[in-house]
């Protein structure tokens, strides 16, 4: 059961505080049974029996806060005692003053999470005199920070899963993008030397339909002389049948009139000089009428070869539609992967805004995380710090001790006096972590707002 399931339930119970006097306290966690802290626990690789909360004794509960300390706290023997040895090197009471200043420096981190445990007046009596109550609700607040810290580490990892995944994606689609934009440009150069080929195209088909049009008119026109000169022939052929009529006629008259030649010698010349250029007229129509017969000729032939020029020309004509409706078809799959790039550029914006929150929910909680720790670090230093002053003041009122006993009751001020400032430092560092535990419960809101807008973005997309 993590800290925010079971920060609605309530369960109250009895505490013996430093005057032993019997309290009721309510927890924002619930009480668990031995059993389930022990479990709990040993999931957290610490050694635990259930004898050690039912009948805790302090060499056992010393041995279990230290393992407490080590996991929870990053605190251990190990990184204190290089410290604790220089303060009390050259004592005859080294050991035990190490010993001493150890369980000061495990008990100050202790109370530490105990606080961010919702676990008040720890003290170091709950270690050196434990009592099974006690050590019972002290567990089972370790036990549910300990889920609560499980549930958060497993939503941590799941959004960076989730950010990994998202950079994959977004760096293949990187991949089809470039690779798109390469057959885009390729499209491009190709519909360029299309949209030439299709200008010198148009141009041709420009320059056939002109000569279409022209051959048109003329071969109108050459009709028309055509139909001219068959009702010329004809009109000309009946001139050449009266003619030859005439001729007959005149032949006629001439065999009529050659007896009459001994008697009118003139009207027989005047008459056969008219018979001659009536000959020489027919003759001369004639041959104007097989001119133009001739020309006509002409005419059929180049109206033939104009048909002919006219069918290549429709030929050419009919391959450069083909042509140009295999570049309308080729421009509109240009469009089609203009339309599939956009889409995708679309997709990566959404998968690039996507990325860029969880890259800045990641870098706002390592922040925060870098904070606590710095400042954990800090806090530790200081106490080091206050530590080896104490051990100095420590030193001097042995030393003056020593040197009179007169002076006794002036040091035991000055031990008063350091005992109120160690109880003013410590009232200090309370609220110091009463103001680390509310920033640590805005970071677990910010974690859970940021959390919720993910999935709100995820369920959207």
């Amino acid at each position: 059961m993590s800290m925010r399931s079971g920060s609605s339930q309530r369960n109250t119970g009895s505490v013996q505080s430093s005057g032993r006097k019997q309290i009721r306290v309510t927890s924002s966690f619930p009480l668990l049974e031995p059993y389930d802290i022990v479990a709990c626990l040993e999931n957290c690789d610490l050694s635990i029996t259930e004898e050690t909360i039912t009948r805790p004794t302090p060499q056992s509960t010393q041995i279990l806060f230290e393992q407490i300390a080590d996991n929870f706290c990053n605190t251990t023997r190990q990184i204190l005692q290089p410290k604790v040895n220089g303060c009390v090197a050259g004592r005859d009471d080294a050991v035990q003053m190490a010993n001493l200043l150890t369980m000061l420096a495990l008990h100050r981190s202790l109370c530490k999470f105990m606080q961010v445990c919702d676990i008040k007046g720890f003290s170091l009596a709950d270690i050196q005199k434990p009592e099974a109550p006690r050590i019972q609700r002290i567990l089972s607040a370790v036990v549910n920070y300990a889920r609560f810290r499980g549930e958060l580490r497993e939503v941590i990892v799941d959004v960076c899963q989730e950010g990994e995944s998202h950079m994959i994606r977004y760096h293949n689609l990187l991949s089809q993008i470039e690779t798109t934009k390469a057959q885009i440009l390729i499209h491009q150069r190709e519909a360029t030397a299309n949209q030439i080929r299709l200008r010198e195209v148009e141009q041709h088909n420009k320059a056939v339909e002109d000569a279409m049009k022209q051959l048109w008119h003329q071969s109108d026109k050459l009709r028309a002389e055509n139909e001219q000169y068959k009702r010329e022939r004809t009109i000309l052929a009946k001139r050449v049948k009266d003619d030859l009529e005439e001729i007959t006629k005149l032949n006629q008259e001439i065999e009529t009139d050659e007896s009459y030649l001994s008697y009118s010698p003139e009207e027989f010349e005047h008459r056969v000089s008219r018979l001659r250029k009536d000959v020489e007229d027919s003759k001369t129509t004639i041959k104007e009428m097989e001119d133009r017969i001739g020309d006509l000729m002409a005419s059929v032939v180049s109206l033939n070869v104009i048909k002919k020029e006219l069918t290549l020309m429709l030929k050419d004509l009919e391959e450069s539609k083909a042509e140009l409706r295999l570049e309308e078809k080729q421009f509109s799959d240009l469009e089609d992967v203009r339309e599939s790039y956009d889409a995708m550029k679309m997709e990566l914006e959404s998968l690039e805004a996507r990325v860029e929150i969880s890259q800045q929910y990641l870098i706002s909680t390592n922040e925060d995380v870098e904070r606590i720790n710095a400042t954990s670090e800090a806090q530790r230093k200081e106490l080091d710090d206050e530590i080896a002053r104490l051990k100095e003041n420590f030193n001097l009122c042995q030393l003056e001790i020593k040197i009179g006993q007169q002076d006794i009751n002036k040091k035991k001020e000055y031990v008063k006096k350091v005992e109120g400032d160690m109880v003013r430092l410590r009232l200090k560092w309370d609220e110091q972590f009463q103001d680390m535990m509310k920033r640590q419960e805005k970071l677990y809101a910010s974690v859970d707002q940021n959390r919720a807008r993910l999935l709100k973005a995820n369920n959207t997309l």
